[in-house]
């Protein structure tokens, strides 16, 4: 599970993302003289939950799960050697575009959901399931869709070694963007960092 928040009042403003921890069923947030609290959830395999809460709702509030279905994706990285002599894996991000519409800010760092990570081969293929977004309810409303983005890793140390860009975008952006099926072959183009 995934949580941020915006917390707001007369003393301006407060966002953080919640560290999930095993077991654990609620969690707690730090705006006791909040006057409004905005909240976007990510539950892997459920549509993402927003929350626009208000001193005057309960105390509590279930967060519950809309399963999501899945869209698979068969990626090719090039060029390859990038890959040699590395242990790597590659990272799937959701890039929330539309969270700062809704947290009601201008700019800042984009807000992302880690949905994968899964290892290529040697041939620098990988094969994931993804959450399939469009039939999300909140995220298919948005104008700002979102998108996929992609990190290649080293296992070891984690570290960023590239960024894989997909070879059919048109245009500057880094993502794939969301849809409800992908070509037969994806190809990124591993952009180092």
């Amino acid at each position: 599970m995934q949580i941020q928040y915006l917390a707001s009042g007369s003393f301006g403003g407060y966002g953080t993302n919640l560290k999930p921890q095993q077991g654990l069923k609620a969690y707690e947030l730090d705006a006791e003289t909040a006057t409004n609290i905005k909240v976007i959830a990510y539950m892997p395999g459920c549509s993402i939950v927003t929350l626009d809460l208000t001193p005057e709702m309960p105390a509590t509030e279930e967060l519950g799960c809309r399963p999501l279905p899945t869209v698979s994706l068969l990626g090719q990285i090039v060029p390859m050697d990038v890959l040699k002599g590395k242990r790597t894996e590659v990272t799937i991000t959701h890039g929330v575009l539309w969270a700062h519409g809704f947290f009601g800010y201008r700019d800042g760092i984009a807000m992302t959901f880690r949905a994968a990570t899964v290892i290529p081969n040697e041939e620098g293929r990988f094969t994931v399931s993804l959450p399939d977004l469009t039939q999300d309810a909140v995220s298919s409303s948005r104008k700002e869709k979102g998108e996929w983005q992609f990190l290649l890793r080293d296992v070891g140390t984690g570290n960023i070694l590239a960024t894989l860009k997909p070879t059919e975008s048109r245009s500057n952006a880094a993502g794939l963007s969301i849809r409800s099926y992908y070509p037969e072959v994806v190809t990124f183009s591993a952009v180092p960092n």
